[in-house]
């Protein structure tokens, strides 16, 4: 968790080609060393955990959950079964929501349709209703709605959240109504975020800024969203 909190920190201060971020996985049981060189199933079967891993991430076995301290475990959330190679080696999984300890939020859902997005590992997070240009990605997060016309509302750059040592802070790229909390944010001017709050985009949205959820079928469905990982693996 201190690792990850650094690599946040680092990443501050680094040009986006210098950005990297990590994935992770922590199991408990018995291994094999010679003093030096640690091995054997325990060692497998982390480095399995690992693979499933989304970039940020940190997955628990349920051994290591186990013997978490308590406020640890408070923050770590089972995200169900997961299939580990083969379904042989399917087990229970949790994620360890480091961001919580930090009063950082991890997710938003788009109170309209319910939809939970998980925010990128990255320092800069684009947030719009345009998708791509000549077939290129714009947004990081695309924001939709059912109706046509209330997403049109929508700018297509509608915010920026930044990365900052003290957790992220929202950018407005938008002339259209936008409030934070309650009180509107104008084009230009920023603010911080932190879990539970809430941004209302054109009178037409609202983003609401989470913790991980407490339910494995809402966190799948959010991990489902996410680009599958290509990262260093400690």
């Amino acid at each position: 968790v201190k690792f990850r909190a650094a690599l946040w920190n680092l990443s501050c201060r680094l040009s986006a080609e210098e950005q990297w971020t990590v994935r992770g996985a922590i199991h408990w049981g018995p291994v094999l060393t010679d003093g030096d060189v640690i091995a054997g199933d325990t060692v497998n079967l982390c480095s399995k955990i690992t693979s499933a891993a989304k970039p940020g991430v940190i997955l628990l076995s349920k051994p290591a959950f186990s013997a978490l301290p308590a406020h640890l475990r408070n923050v770590s959330r089972s995200i169900g079964m997961v299939t580990l190679v083969n379904p042989a080696n399917s087990m229970e999984l949790f994620r360890l929501s480091w961001h919580e300890l930090l009063k950082w939020p991890i997710l938003i859902l788009i109170e309209e349709t319910g939809e939970r997005i998980f925010l990128p590992d990255q320092p800069v997070i684009s947030i719009g209703r345009l998708s791509e240009v000549n077939g290129n990605p714009t947004n990081d997060i695309v924001l939709m709605l059912p109706d046509e016309y209330l997403t049109s509302q929508i700018s297509r750059w509608h915010l920026e959240l930044r990365r900052q040592p003290s957790g992220f802070v929202v950018y407005s790229l938008s002339d259209k109504p936008t409030h934070i909390d309650g009180q509107p944010l104008a084009r230009g001017e920023s603010r911080a975020i932190m879990i539970g709050t809430k941004i209302r985009l054109s009178n037409v949205m609202t983003l609401q800024f989470l913790s991980l959820p407490h339910s494995p079928a809402s966190i799948e469905t959010a991990l489902s969203a996410q680009p599958s990982p290509a990262t260093f693996c400690p």
